[in-house]
């Protein structure tokens, strides 16, 4: 997976010529770099372990934030877990 960034843009994909299309679009529009793999992205931490080919997201620093807005930082924690698997 391989990324471009903009101030207010991230695009990943696994297909790299439609990236390099993207990219020659938008360049004559924005000023944009190629930044390599993401890590967060609007306060999303984003993780990749390419031997399960899994991708990870979280979204602590957001709920943290949600939990302080509302003065609930000292709630009780419950753990789920979403499985899905999108291809």
């Amino acid at each position: 997976m391989n990324s471009l960034s903009d101030d207010d843009l991230l695009s990943s994909s696994n297909d790299l010529e439609f990236l390099e299309w993207l990219k020659i679009e938008f360049c004559g529009q924005v000023k944009m770099e190629e930044c390599g793999q993401a890590y967060v992205c609007l306060d999303l931490e984003i993780r990749r372990d390419r031997s399960k080919t899994i991708v990870h997201i979280r979204q602590r620093r957001y709920a943290e934030m949600v939990l302080e807005r509302f003065e609930m930082t000292h709630a009780k924690l419950v753990f789920r877990l979403c499985l899905t698997r999108l291809r």
